[in-house]
């Protein structure tokens, strides 16, 4: 499953909230922020009133072309988290043991995933293979 699929089981309400929290997040600090979206049905919330974020909507059907998370981003995170779990089932038959995994031990990994993998460095090249670039501002 794909982040932005993920992101779709979101209701509009769930994300209403999150990005209102996130909105007074950035007003205590006297930050204005764009935020890139698709055009995932949750993500419209018209009726929400932000002081500190603008919305912006990539066109439709383009995310694989624009979207930083699709440059790598997610594939950096699955490939680490694919040869970790990997690993553990081979572990498993050399102790001759049932290779199962908790769900503890799985958000374990992603995490160890995404803060070992997913390093600011990707981030910052994925967002200009998506043609983003710093531009100093006011």
């Amino acid at each position: 499953m794909r982040l932005h699929d993920f992101m779709c089981f979101f209701t509009g309400e769930i994300f209403s909230k999150w990005l209102l929290k996130l909105d007074r997040k950035f007003q205590r600090e006297g930050r204005r922020v764009v935020i890139f979206l698709d055009n995932c049905s949750a993500h419209h919330c018209e009726d929400t009133e932000l002081k500190s974020v603008k919305l912006e909507f990539l066109p439709p059907n383009c995310t694989t072309h624009v979207q930083p998370c699709d440059m790598g981003i997610i594939k950096n995170f699955k490939d680490f988290y694919r040869r970790r779990l990997l690993n553990h089932v081979i572990d498993c038959i050399e102790l001759k043991q049932s290779p199962t995994v908790s769900i503890l031990q799985s958000l374990r990994w992603a995490r160890m995933a995404w803060e070992i993998n997913v390093t600011s460095t990707t981030i910052g090249n994925c967002f200009k293979k998506a043609g983003f670039s710093k531009v100093s501002g006011n």
